[in-house]
């Protein structure tokens, strides 16, 4: 890895612990060992845990303007947990049977089948993860009739092409739109939201995920100078992933391309913002596909 900064990130983006092992170069590499069959099972809660994520920490509270100049840098950090179930996939084989084994997070030590005579099939072991991050930085610009954009975006090497993961980008676009104007008198601020965003990770795109987040989040801001905002969100993520690497199929090279079943779960959020002049630092809890907590830091007018 290059530079501290990257290793930093790759920790963020692959779970903490990652990077300080050889294991930046070494997801490529284990792929490669796995036919597309069981990469799927074995990459599945990585979908989990990038949809949990890449859908958190977007909308902290439903107060839109209906005109005016806001401007808004977010610094998020968005950390999800992988359950018991995360860990393992039921692998079959022909003649060695079914079992449970590895998945990406689960144990370091490789898992096995065992066949006719006691021969058996090793699988690779996962990266023994117990939490999966995303760190980026979030622009809030508005407002215009009651909406506001919403864009984020990092990109940054890995490492070196050769050895390492290579490019990481993550993208998103975005908004909200004022609810509270249209039902004057509402005791809270509402507002609806929709994002997109799209993640790329590994040399030719290795793992690429995209996500849509349809959100309602309503707040309650208490004080004037500086102020509490408690907010609560209540949404859908749809979710998508795919993977392509090359299969070392005994000395032959095999092009796969893996496309997980997009899958939409139900997305929860509680959370509270201190707000100072110029100044905003919240954190929530939220429940989704795998759930977490963000917190932010923001700077704007």
């Amino acid at each position: 890895m290059n530079h501290p900064f990257g290793r930093w990130a790759l920790a963020m983006v692959l779970g903490a612990g990652l990077a300080a092992t050889p294991a930046s170069a070494q997801l490529e590499t284990t792929l490669e060992s796995l036919s597309g069959e069981f990469a799927q099972g074995y990459l599945g809660p990585l979908a989990d845990g990038m949809s949990g994520s890449m859908n958190s920490g977007i909308f902290r509270n439903g107060d839109v303007p209906f005109a005016g100049l806001n401007l808004t840098l977010d610094l998020k950090a968005v950390v999800v947990g992988f359950s018991d179930d995360h860990q393992t996939y039921t692998a079959e084989v022909e003649d060695f049977g079914s079992g449970e084994v590895p998945t990406v997070v689960g144990s370091l030590e490789p898992g096995s089948l065992t066949g006719p005579g006691g021969a058996t099939l090793p699988f690779p072991g996962g990266f023994d993860l117990e939490h999966f991050g995303i760190a980026v930085p979030q622009l809030t610009v508005g407002s215009v009739y009651g909406t506001r954009a919403i864009i984020r975006y990092i990109s940054l090497s890995l490492g070196d092409e050769d050895d390492d993961l290579g490019e990481f980008s993550y993208w998103g676009i975005g908004g909200q739109h004022s609810v509270s104007r249209y039902l004057p008198g509402l005791p809270v601020d509402v507002a609806a939201g929709l994002m997109y965003q799209k993640f790329n990770i590994g040399k030719d795109d290795l793992v690429t995920a995209k996500a849509l987040a349809f959100n309602l989040t309503g707040s309650k801001k208490f004080g004037m100078v500086v102020s509490v905002e408690p907010y609560v969100g209540i949404g859908v993520d749809s979710f998508e992933m795919d993977a392509q690497y090359t299969f070392d199929n005994d000395g032959t090279e095999e092009e796969i391309a893996l496309t997980f079943d997009r899958q939409n779960d139900f997305h929860g959020t509680i959370g509270v913002s201190l707000n100072v002049p110029g100044v905003k630092l919240h954190g929530e809890l939220n429940k989704a596909a795998a759930s977490g907590y963000a917190v932010g830091l923001s700077f704007g007018i």
